[in-house]
């Protein structure tokens, strides 16, 4: 595992560009979805109507869409050799706790229940497959390669996408997964099932993790449930159906890691 003890800075010489927002119907979800879209620059000009566009689908759409155009833009203005132009989805959340959670675990916390709606990653993959997918393939010139970010929670749905459907996407990448939850499910899931080596694909993975700064019990749960995780993907064999790119960001939190794991996991991955 890679160790980065000093802050990548992400600052761009470009105001972030915005991107334009729309709502798609779901019948699976039985709700409707907010979804931003960023095009990469040029992507209307004469010149390039016959490039398609790999595809880049950020969960949290609300706090990390904009952070993925920015580290996009840098790498593409430094004319860094892995970084390719993409489109950017940003998936807005209506509920992440049911959404990004594989199983229904609600706990009580000072006297109240939370994640009682949890246990629908399922049906929000599905979602995502069959509809939001065919939604973006219609209406933009794409080459059929997805890459899914995701960060505590949305970590959490990226890791069991990989391990229950991954030919889903190419590309994974996960910063600070939230892999305690309903006791290391997750973790359990990838020791029994492990990653099937039938697949049409060998997916990349970058799993960013922040320092270790356990003073309660639950950084502590958090942060050996990746650990027990990173044991897994360093285990032999691993590499031959997933290739694996680990790196801990030593000076960074569960949330302030998410902009240089962002950059970091874009230049790795963007090829």
């Amino acid at each position: 595992m890679k160790l980065f003890p000093q802050r990548l800075p992400v600052l761009s010489q470009k105001p972030v560009i915005s991107g334009k927002m729309y709502h798609i119907q779901s019948d699976i979800l039985q709700e409707k979805r907010p979804y931003a879209v960023f095009l990469p620059e040029g992507y209307g000009n004469t010149s390039s109507e016959e490039r398609s566009y790999s595809v880049i689908y950020v969960l949290d759409g609300e706090a990390n869409f904009e952070k993925v155009i920015s580290a996009q833009q840098i790498l593409l203005e430094e004319a860094c050799v892995d970084a390719l132009p993409a489109i950017i989805i940003g998936i807005m959340n209506v509920d992440r706790e049911r959404d990004y959670t594989p199983t229904h675990a609600p706990v009580v916390f000072k006297g109240k229940e939370r994640f009682y709606t949890s246990g629908a990653a399922d049906d929000f993959l599905r979602f995502l497959h069959k509809e939001l997918f065919q939604e973006i393939d219609n209406r933009y010139r794409t080459n059929g390669k997805k890459m899914l970010v995701g960060h505590s929670f949305g970590g959490l749905f990226a890791l069991y996408t990989l391990i229950s459907k991954a030919d889903v996407f190419d590309n994974y990448l996960v910063i600070d997964p939230s892999l305690w939850w309903d006791d290391e499910y997750v973790n359990r899931l990838f020791k029994t099932k492990g990653l099937s080596k039938n697949r049409s694909n060998k997916p990349q993975l970058y799993l960013a993790t922040a320092g270790t700064n356990g003073k309660t019990i639950e950084k502590r749960n958090h942060e050996q449930a990746i650990f027990s995780f990173v044991s897994f993907l360093e285990s032999d064999g691993i590499g031959e159906i997933l290739k694996v790119d680990l790196r801990r960001f030593e000076r960074e939190n569960h949330g302030s890691i998410i902009s240089p794991a962002i950059y970091d996991g874009l230049r790795s991955l963007c090829k």
